[in-house]
């Protein structure tokens, strides 16, 4: 039997040629339905051009892509750790929304002239206790500052020479509206009045101190970048008797007195960075007794106006800086006027980030007893660097310049004084300090001078 043929394609082709074309299966068609809309492709992303956080091909290839060129976003990488500027900065307690940074110093040291004499000095070592808090608030609205700082000094061979040290200022604002507020302030001081200084005689037996309280009260109104404020001020100043050598007491507590002032400052913001003023200030002082024990009658009445500005000229350069007249008028005519030249401000250059000079300039009118003269006349000028050498080393170094004149006396004091000091910071909350002082007066009439060298090394504890 024969193999059948395998079939022919082409006969196959050819037998269905004539044949008429089958119609298509009506279960096969498509039904005609609504279509759903399709879902819209996500937006197109601009390839990012400086993030280092994408991977870009394109860039292999001779520059970034075009921006319809479409990308998915990446996943945004970890957060770089930022770096501590302070890492040894304490780092204070928070209580009913302030910020408190208490500190307490104990330090010893040696000086070379404690009571500040022109004879051939005795020195002696001593001991030092200082202690401070500084306060500031975070609250939304209003705000409150505090700076306590306080010293006793106890000289060890020569306890007579042993006196406190102390200043202290609280501020309190409350905005009452947007554009007004409230002002307040309290402030104190404590200082001590040294052997032979003018009206003070040479052999006291200890230091007499001075004590002021103060407080100030008033209101500021913003009309757009125009700022005006006044201010009502009390001061009230004490002095304690002084006891000499011999047994007897000078009554000083005869001198107390009491201020009063009234302060007006007009400000203007031109810039961000700088803001003119101009500030007058009229006061009253009157003495407990109307005549002191030389047989003057010392109640005055003063008054002074200056104009300076706040300014930021650049980022590394900033302060204020006022100047004007001032003149104080004593009611016994035998009392010479009281009257010169004012300048005051302060001004701060960092000169890099490891370094900061700053400059400061104050005038004061001093009280006196010094019979015929009817009081001082002070001007002071400081220049102060510090340097961090490293992050926890910090060198300071510094130099200041003053002159008091007293008008009637003929008398005038010439003071410098220049200091070194180092803080080497074990933690944040312990520093170890030490500085070294040179002071020296020079007065006009070759009496009255001296020169002191100081040393002292201590250990701050803070928080």
């Amino acid at each position: 039997m024969a193999p059948a043929e395998a079939p022919d394609p082409a006969n196959r082709l050819r037998a269905n040629y004539d044949r008429p074309r089958k119609a298509p299966d009506k279960r096969l068609a498509n039904k005609s339905r609504a279509s759903k809309p399709a879902r819209p492709l996500p937006a197109l992303v601009a390839t990012p051009r400086s993030s280092p956080r994408f991977v870009e091909p394109q860039r292999s290839l001779g520059g970034d892509p075009p921006n319809s060129v479409a990308q998915i976003p990446g996943l945004p990488g970890p957060k770089r750790p930022t770096m501590d500027e302070t890492p040894f900065a304490p780092l204070g307690v928070n209580a009913a929304g302030l910020r408190l940074l208490p500190f307490i110093e104990a330090s010893g040291g040696f000086d070379s002239n404690p009571n500040r004499v022109a004879q051939p000095p005795k020195g002696s070592a001593l001991a030092r206790v200082d202690a401070g808090l500084s306060a500031k608030s975070d609250w939304s609205a209003h705000e409150a500052r505090a700076d306590l700082q306080g010293s006793y000094t106890r000289f060890l061979a020569a306890p007579e020479a042993s006196r406190p040290e102390g200043t202290g200022t609280a501020a309190l604002r409350v905005d009452v509206t947007r554009d007004t507020s409230a002002d307040f302030q309290l402030r104190s001081s404590i200082t001590t009045q040294r052997p032979g200084a003018p009206g003070v005689p040479g052999d006291v037996s200890s230091r007499p101190w001075v004590a002021t309280v103060g407080v100030t009260a008033g209101a500021t109104q913003k009309f757009g970048r125009l700022e005006v404020s006044a201010a009502a001020l009390v001061d009230r100043t004490s002095y304690e008797d002084a006891k000499l050598s011999g047994g007897s007491v000078l009554a000083y507590s005869r001198d107390n007195y009491a201020a009063y002032g009234l302060r007006t400052r007009i400000a203007f913001e031109a810039t961000p960075g700088v803001v003119p003023f101009i500030e007058a200030l009229g006061d009253r002082r009157v003495r407990d007794y109307a005549v002191d024990a030389a047989g003057y009658g010392r109640d005055s009445t003063g008054g002074s106006l200056r104009a300076g500005s706040k300014f930021e000229i650049t980022r590394t350069l900033t302060g204020d800086l006022a100047a004007g007249y001032g003149q104080r008028r004593y009611e016994d005519s035998r009392l010479p006027l009281l009257a010169g030249p004012l300048v005051d401000g302060a001004l701060t250059w960092a000169a890099s980030p490891l370094t900061t000079v700053t400059a400061r300039a104050a005038t004061a009118f001093v009280e006196t007893t010094l019979a015929g003269a009817s009081g001082g006349l002070s001007h002071t000028v400081s220049v102060n660097a510090s340097h961090a050498l490293l992050r926890n080393v910090t060198l300071g170094a510094g130099v200041s310049l003053g002159r008091t004149d007293y008008r009637g006396a003929g008398l005038s004091q010439t003071t410098w004084t220049g200091a070194l000091k180092a803080e080497y910071s074990l933690s944040r909350s312990l520093v170890l300090k030490g500085s070294y002082a040179h002071e020296q007066l020079l007065s006009s009439n070759g009496a009255g001078g001296y020169s002191a060298d100081v040393f002292l090394l201590g250990l701050r504890l803070q928080r």
